[in-house]
């Protein structure tokens, strides 16, 4: 297993990782499956459900019909992420579509999860205290929890460095993940340097069409709206709105036909998280063009897209550790 956490709460870029992870292992040769926190209500006799493209996200989460969507991997729900990882191993769920690596889309603080290979998130200048953490500031542990990880990825910057960042030998010497990397002497080696830090890199494109002089309503509803609100400033757009949501939540739509109805030459944009949430009735086709809202819409939705862009180094560190758990453990069964 991979996990791919973070110490803040939200808007960290897990799930945006996570699916670049998995096509990045794919070019590997490997075959992932992701696994998500399922926040939907209802029963769950079994620890994982399984995510269809065409499911409601209210029953298990957004994020998991879009990494279903967006990757094509198989994607499994789960309220208990180390009862779900034993799950993942048995036939019936094999013989259905084998894969062998699973990438959990957070999870860090979980510590049944040992012997999985732990990826934490951290923007560039990130170093939260006692009095950043819940409910005085987002961050869920102090920075001092950075030693649990096996790689720290530092993003997202506006471009990867040409060359990789100097580390001292022995820092080094634990490239890649292999057999041969004794468990104590990575554990030396983290508490004296910390773990690894490679960087990833985040780019988007604003939909066909949009032109950036016009006036535009930004509709988001993130763990963190402000680095989507960022990149569309670096694109060249500063929305006329800005409607913010809550995350998880279902979409605020009387506020969007609010401000339609106010801007009523101003378009709607929103990342592909959030167009997921929105029904066929206003995301989508029926959109002209700013001032162009279809006849049978009050108001549509164009989705910006965005894309992952990871360290080599990385994957590559991912991809030792999956062949050195394959070359330790039959079958892992977590604590």
């Amino acid at each position: 297993m991979v996990v791919v956490g973070a110490l803040r709460a939200g808007g960290s870029g897990k799930t945006s990782v996570t699916a670049a992870m998995a096509a990045a292992l794919r070019e590997r040769g490997c075959r992932p499956a992701i696994l998500v926190y399922r926040l939907g209500r209802g029963p769950a006799p079994d620890p994982v459900l399984e995510v269809g493209e065409e499911d409601d996200w209210r029953e298990s989460s957004e994020e998991a019909v879009l990494l279903r969507r967006a990757t094509g991997c198989r994607v499994f729900a789960t309220r208990d992420r180390a009862s779900a990882w034993r799950r993942l191993q048995g036939e019936d769920i094999q013989s259905a579509g084998a894969f062998d690596v699973v990438i959990s889309d957070d999870g860090f603080q979980d510590p049944r999860l040992e012997g999985a290979f732990h990826i934490l998130l951290a923007a560039p200048q990130e170093r939260p205290g006692l009095f950043d953490l819940l409910p005085a500031g987002p961050f869920r542990e102090t920075w001092s929890a950075r030693l649990r990880a096996d790689l720290l990825l530092r993003g997202p910057f506006p471009s990867l460095p040409t060359a990789p960042s100097p580390r001292p030998p022995e820092v080094t010497s634990m490239l890649p993940y292999g057999p041969a990397a004794a468990p104590e002497a990575v554990e030396g080696v983290k508490r004296a340097y910390g773990p690894p830090e490679h960087r990833f890199e985040r780019s988007i494109a604003l939909p066909a069409g949009v032109d950036p002089g016009l006036a535009w309503i930004a509709y988001c509803a993130l763990g963190d709206n402000l680095p989507f609100l960022l990149d569309l400033e670096r694109a060249g757009l500063r929305p006329a709105a800005v409607v913010e949501g809550r995350d998880h939540g279902t979409p605020p739509l009387r506020l969007l036909r609010e401000c339609a109805a106010r801007w009523r030459a101003a378009g709607i944009i929103c990342t592909r998280k959030d167009y997921l949430k929105l029904g066929p009735e206003v995301a989508g086709p029926a959109f002209q063009g700013p001032g162009g809202l279809g006849p049978d819409s009050v108001f549509a939705v164009l989705a910006v897209e965005q894309s992952i862009t990871l360290d080599p180094e990385t994957v590559a560190a991912v991809d030792a550790y999956r062949l050195a758990f394959r070359n330790r453990y039959l079958v892992h069964y977590p604590a």
